[in-house]
């Protein structure tokens, strides 16, 4: 039996992001990943995307769209109904805003093997910080890279689904909702996978920012509270690994 392709998923909604984005991570996958894959981009806007990214209609595959809710990135979880692009995955969820440093082929397909849904733990967050600062906007996950197969997130799905409009009323963003509402449903990538360029990787011996760490597979810029460098006003080694990826 041949090997199902791995489904790379990118969302692509409204004017704060061009195709450039798209254009760029599916140039960082197709050199950081060995084995057969397909990129989706689900998106209102697919004008000027590389031709061979499959555009998907961010209408008619989001179940959230035109609903009373206004919480942040809620149409991520569109993509966690089991059967999703009609298929069983497995399925890799990335940020159009990060930057994919070296091979996912190994971790993704050999050590981790989609066992399990897993997110990221934001491990450079201060570890007192979930007791002091719990209640008060503190978030210790991002959805900026999450990976699962076949079923294992469709509990969630189910859940935003039946009570969206309750949540939205108490939770801004789609990761808040799911660190305060649905802690232990859902795994983490280990330490030494994912770093932030913005808070470093490793609290509290390694937190410098704009720090290169070239071990690390994926840098990202989660800059959503407005605190930090979004991709583009980077200067140095991240701006030009980002605009390298024009030309491979």
């Amino acid at each position: 039996m041949s090997e199902q392709p791995t489904r790379f998923i990118c969302y692509k909604w409204g004017h704060k992001y061009p195709a450039l984005y798209v254009n760029r991570l599916y140039s960082m996958i197709k050199n950081n990943y060995k084995r057969p894959f397909v990129m989706h981009c689900i998106t209102d806007d697919g004008i000027g995307i590389d031709s061979n990214v499959v555009i998907e209609d961010l209408d008619k595959l989001s179940s959230f769209r035109g609903s009373s809710t206004t919480m942040f990135t809620i149409e991520k979880v569109s993509a966690f109904r089991y059967g999703f692009l009609n298929c069983a995955g497995p399925y890799v969820l990335l940020d159009l805003d990060i930057l994919i440093q070296n091979d996912l082929t190994d971790y993704l397909n050999e050590s981790y093997n989609f066992s399990e849904f897993r997110m990221i733990n934001n491990y450079w967050a201060p570890h007192d910080a979930v007791i002091k600062a719990y209640g008060h906007s503190y978030c210790s996950i991002n959805s900026s890279f999450v990976t699962w197969k076949e079923d294992q997130a469709h509990h969630l799905y189910n859940y935003y689904k039946k009570n969206i409009d309750k949540i939205s009323r108490v939770y801004w963003s789609l990761d808040h909702a799911l660190y305060y509402l649905n802690e232990n449903q859902y795994g983490f990538h280990p330490s030494g996978i994912v770093y932030s360029y913005n808070a470093g990787a490793e609290w509290p011996d390694d937190v410098e920012v704009g720090l290169y760490r070239k071990d690390y597979k994926i840098c990202i810029f989660n800059n959503s509270h407005g605190h930090g460098f979004d991709l583009p006003d980077t200067k140095g080694w991240a701006k030009d690994m980002w605009v390298q990826y024009d030309n491979t």
